[in-house]
Protein backbone atom coordinates (compact mmCIF):
# COMPACT_ATOMS: atom_id res chain seq x y z
CA UNK A 1 0.00 0.00 0.00
CA UNK A 2 3.05 2.44 0.86
CA UNK A 3 4.59 1.85 -2.76
CA UNK A 4 0.70 2.72 -4.22
CA UNK A 5 0.85 5.88 -2.11
CA UNK A 6 4.18 6.72 -2.66
CA UNK A 7 3.66 6.52 -6.94
CA UNK A 8 1.16 8.49 -6.66
CA UNK A 9 2.38 11.17 -4.79
CA UNK A 10 5.54 11.28 -7.61
CA UNK A 11 2.65 11.18 -10.37
CA UNK A 12 0.83 14.16 -8.94
CA UNK A 13 4.25 16.12 -8.01
CA UNK A 14 5.07 15.36 -11.92
CA UNK A 15 1.44 16.73 -12.90
CA UNK A 16 1.37 19.68 -10.68
CA UNK A 17 5.19 20.82 -12.27
CA UNK A 18 4.08 20.09 -15.93
CA UNK A 19 1.18 22.34 -15.96
CA UNK A 20 3.05 25.22 -13.60
CA UNK A 21 6.15 25.09 -16.82
CA UNK A 22 3.12 25.39 -18.99
CA UNK A 23 1.97 28.17 -17.36
CA UNK A 24 4.76 30.03 -16.40
CA UNK A 25 4.55 30.04 -13.23
CA UNK A 26 6.85 28.90 -10.85
CA UNK A 27 9.66 29.37 -13.36
CA UNK A 28 12.68 31.90 -12.55
CA UNK A 29 12.63 34.84 -15.26
CA UNK A 30 15.29 33.01 -17.27
CA UNK A 31 15.71 36.29 -19.77
CA UNK A 32 15.83 35.48 -23.03
CA UNK A 33 17.99 31.93 -22.93
CA UNK A 34 17.14 29.32 -25.37
CA UNK A 35 15.52 26.29 -23.89
CA UNK A 36 19.54 24.57 -24.46
CA UNK A 37 21.21 26.59 -22.57
CA UNK A 38 22.92 28.89 -24.21
CA UNK A 39 24.47 32.76 -23.49
CA UNK A 40 22.48 35.31 -24.57
CA UNK A 41 23.06 38.85 -25.16
CA UNK A 42 20.18 41.39 -25.91
CA UNK A 43 20.33 45.12 -26.39
CA UNK A 44 17.02 47.18 -25.85
CA UNK A 45 16.44 51.18 -26.09
CA UNK A 46 13.22 53.47 -26.55
CA UNK A 47 15.01 56.83 -27.95
CA UNK A 48 14.60 57.39 -31.50
CA UNK A 49 18.08 56.29 -32.38
CA UNK A 50 19.71 53.31 -34.23
CA UNK A 51 21.87 51.55 -31.91
CA UNK A 52 24.19 48.38 -32.60
CA UNK A 53 24.80 45.56 -30.62
CA UNK A 54 28.68 44.64 -30.91
CA UNK A 55 30.28 41.25 -30.38
CA UNK A 56 34.35 42.25 -30.54
CA UNK A 57 37.36 39.94 -30.05
CA UNK A 58 38.40 39.46 -26.35
CA UNK A 59 41.61 42.21 -26.33
CA UNK A 60 38.41 44.44 -27.97
CA UNK A 61 40.29 45.91 -31.24
CA UNK A 62 38.31 43.99 -33.83
CA UNK A 63 34.70 43.47 -34.25
CA UNK A 64 33.58 39.79 -34.48
CA UNK A 65 30.12 39.48 -35.24
CA UNK A 66 27.20 41.82 -34.46
CA UNK A 67 22.99 40.81 -33.97
CA UNK A 68 22.00 41.75 -37.32
CA UNK A 69 23.52 38.66 -38.34
CA UNK A 70 21.43 36.81 -36.24
CA UNK A 71 18.41 38.60 -38.09
CA UNK A 72 18.26 41.54 -35.81
CA UNK A 73 18.54 44.67 -36.55
CA UNK A 74 16.54 47.94 -36.01
CA UNK A 75 17.57 50.89 -38.11
CA UNK A 76 14.49 52.66 -38.50
CA UNK A 77 15.35 55.40 -35.27
CA UNK A 78 12.69 53.47 -32.76
CA UNK A 79 12.62 51.61 -29.65
CA UNK A 80 14.21 48.79 -30.11
CA UNK A 81 15.59 45.45 -29.37
CA UNK A 82 18.69 43.86 -30.76
CA UNK A 83 19.92 39.92 -29.42
CA UNK A 84 22.78 38.19 -30.65
CA UNK A 85 22.82 34.31 -29.40
CA UNK A 86 26.59 32.24 -28.40
CA UNK A 87 26.09 29.68 -31.06
CA UNK A 88 27.69 28.75 -34.58
CA UNK A 89 26.36 30.03 -37.38
CA UNK A 90 27.36 30.44 -41.08
CA UNK A 91 25.54 33.47 -42.38
CA UNK A 92 27.60 36.75 -43.67
CA UNK A 93 31.28 38.52 -42.97
CA UNK A 94 31.15 37.21 -39.22
CA UNK A 95 30.35 33.83 -40.08
CA UNK A 96 31.84 31.40 -37.11
CA UNK A 97 31.11 29.37 -33.75
CA UNK A 98 30.70 31.80 -31.01
CA UNK A 99 29.78 29.17 -28.33
CA UNK A 100 32.98 29.46 -26.81
CA UNK A 101 35.49 32.10 -26.26
CA UNK A 102 35.91 34.87 -24.39
CA UNK A 103 34.12 38.32 -26.38
CA UNK A 104 33.79 41.81 -25.23
CA UNK A 105 30.59 43.01 -25.74
CA UNK A 106 29.97 46.87 -27.20
CA UNK A 107 26.78 49.17 -28.12
CA UNK A 108 27.59 51.59 -30.89
CA UNK A 109 25.09 54.60 -32.10
CA UNK A 110 24.73 53.54 -36.01
CA UNK A 111 22.69 56.10 -36.65
CA UNK A 112 21.60 59.15 -34.39
CA UNK A 113 18.90 60.15 -36.90
CA UNK A 114 18.98 63.60 -35.54
CA UNK A 115 18.64 62.80 -31.94
CA UNK A 116 20.97 65.27 -29.99
CA UNK A 117 19.71 64.01 -25.89
CA UNK A 118 21.90 60.92 -24.52
CA UNK A 119 19.83 57.56 -25.25
CA UNK A 120 19.87 55.09 -22.79
CA UNK A 121 19.89 51.61 -23.21
CA UNK A 122 19.38 48.07 -21.23
CA UNK A 123 21.62 45.27 -22.01
CA UNK A 124 20.59 41.74 -20.95
CA UNK A 125 22.91 39.19 -20.03
CA UNK A 126 21.53 35.46 -19.75
CA UNK A 127 23.79 33.07 -18.74
CA UNK A 128 23.64 29.55 -20.11
CA UNK A 129 21.81 28.78 -16.73
CA UNK A 130 19.03 31.08 -16.78
CA UNK A 131 20.41 34.40 -14.70
CA UNK A 132 20.16 37.49 -15.75
CA UNK A 133 22.54 40.61 -15.66
CA UNK A 134 21.67 43.75 -16.47
CA UNK A 135 23.50 46.64 -17.75
CA UNK A 136 21.71 50.28 -17.86
CA UNK A 137 24.02 53.02 -19.45
CA UNK A 138 23.70 56.24 -21.69
CA UNK A 139 24.96 56.77 -25.35
CA UNK A 140 25.37 59.85 -27.39
CA UNK A 141 26.18 60.72 -31.37
CA UNK A 142 29.04 62.54 -29.66
CA UNK A 143 32.56 61.05 -29.48
CA UNK A 144 33.49 59.12 -27.25
CA UNK A 145 30.11 58.40 -26.21
CA UNK A 146 29.17 57.21 -29.23
CA UNK A 147 30.63 53.39 -28.18
CA UNK A 148 30.44 51.76 -25.47
CA UNK A 149 32.59 49.33 -24.17
CA UNK A 150 30.47 47.08 -21.90
CA UNK A 151 32.37 43.68 -20.79
CA UNK A 152 33.95 40.22 -21.54
CA UNK A 153 31.86 37.42 -21.62
CA UNK A 154 32.43 33.96 -21.38
CA UNK A 155 30.23 32.60 -24.45
CA UNK A 156 29.97 29.08 -22.93
CA UNK A 157 28.45 29.73 -19.58
CA UNK A 158 27.37 33.77 -20.32
CA UNK A 159 29.59 34.52 -17.33
CA UNK A 160 31.01 38.14 -17.25
CA UNK A 161 34.56 38.22 -17.15
CA UNK A 162 35.67 41.74 -16.41
CA UNK A 163 33.14 44.89 -16.54
CA UNK A 164 34.41 47.81 -18.54
CA UNK A 165 31.68 50.40 -18.53
CA UNK A 166 33.75 52.97 -20.93
CA UNK A 167 33.30 54.81 -23.56
CA UNK A 168 35.78 54.66 -26.22
CA UNK A 169 34.93 56.81 -29.35
CA UNK A 170 35.23 55.52 -32.75
CA UNK A 171 38.60 54.54 -31.99
CA UNK A 172 39.71 52.17 -29.37
CA UNK A 173 42.95 52.54 -27.60
CA UNK A 174 45.80 50.14 -28.70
Amino acid sequence: MRACRWTTFVALAAMLTLALSATGCGSSDSGSASEDGVAVVTLDWESPVDLDLEIWDVEGTQQMGAAWQQGDDITTGGEGTETFEFISFEEGDFSGDYSTGEYTVFVYVADAMGYTEEAEFEVNVTDAGGAVTTFTETVSADVPNNLWRGFKIDAATGDILEEFNEYVGDQLEQ
